[in-house]
């Protein structure tokens, strides 16, 4: 992976020369991708039960004390089940972050990456105003470098694959969908988006690599792309709860289109969350 892990001067400067594909203007309008971009931080601070108050970026990069208390919260002796399995993943390999968010608001999983001893990290997503190169961003935690790229998901991928780059690497995914899917027409245009992003993480994956599934990410189904579950059950593996009943629910005005708020489902009776855990790990067969 290493031209996309360090691009050049002129890869960042140039456009990819791929079509704007994820997500599509229908799909944007009708969904609510990466509403919820904190969701990177707060799920992985509450699934690994590191016993830390709720933290601001600022408050991490500004505080070394605060930045040793992360550590030594991560320490091999304190990590639940998740934490050793995603250590044991991502150390030595390139900590790929698929729809990243905004940097300030979603900086969990590369603290992750890098305490756990990753070879860097790369964020990518459509959202971001620019490429962005952080080095040593925590001092605290030593020597390390990020890179930011604003790219699509798909296209980011498929540059990977046409430039030959392949393996050593870890594929974080969180966010992507939206449980706020209320519209029968996006159903197959999400399908066919998970499966090119699948189909294009199995183009550049080796064996022992990895794909870690956090929450709004039920339509992804890696098993079907050389990859094997270690970590995680998911009560729904297609990920649609029932349309039928949604589509009778209100729907309100937002700025990406119109949405279902959460008290309608509540007072339906319905879980718009899939999973019996936040986050799901497969590693390549």
């Amino acid at each position: 992976m290493g031209q996309i892990i360090k691009p050049s001067s002129a890869q960042l400067s140039t456009p990819a020369p791929y079509r704007k594909i994820f997500p599509t203007d229908e799909i944007q309008a009708k969904t609510c991708f990466n509403i919820l971009q904190k969701a990177h931080s707060t799920s992985l601070i509450k699934e690994l039960d590191l016993g830390l108050p709720a933290l601001t970026y600022k408050q991490l990069v500004e505080d070394p004390n605060i930045q040793k208390q992360v550590l030594e919260a991560l320490e091999s002796s304190r990590l639940n089940e998740l934490g050793m399995k995603l250590k044991k993943l991502i150390a030595g390999k390139v900590f790929v972050d698929l729809g990243c968010g905004n940097p300030a608001s979603s900086f969990m999983p590369r603290v992750i990456a890098q305490i756990f001893g990753a070879r860097s990290y790369v964020g990518v997503d459509f959202q971001l105003g620019k490429n962005i190169r952080l080095k040593n961003e925590f001092k605290e935690f030593g020597e390390f470098g990020s890179y930011f790229r604003k790219n699509d998901i798909v296209p980011f991928l498929e540059e990977a694959r046409a430039t030959g780059n392949k393996g050593r690497v870890v594929f974080y995914l969180c966010g992507i969908e939206s449980p706020f899917r209320n519209n029968r027409e996006t159903r197959p245009e999400i399908e066919n988006i998970c499966g090119s992003i699948m189909g294009n993480i199995e183009a550049v994956t080796l064996s022992g690599d990895g794909v870690i599934l956090g929450p709004k990410t039920n339509g992804f189904e890696p098993e079907g792309y050389g990859f094997a579950c270690t970590h995680g059950i998911r009560k729904n593996p297609t990920g649609y709860i029932d349309l039928d009943k949604t589509d009778k629910l209100p729907k309100h005005p937002s700025p990406i289109g119109e949405m279902i708020m959460m008290e309608d489902y509540k007072a339906a009776g319905i879980d718009p969350f899939y999973s019996d855990y936040f986050h799901s790990i497969f590693v390549r067969n």
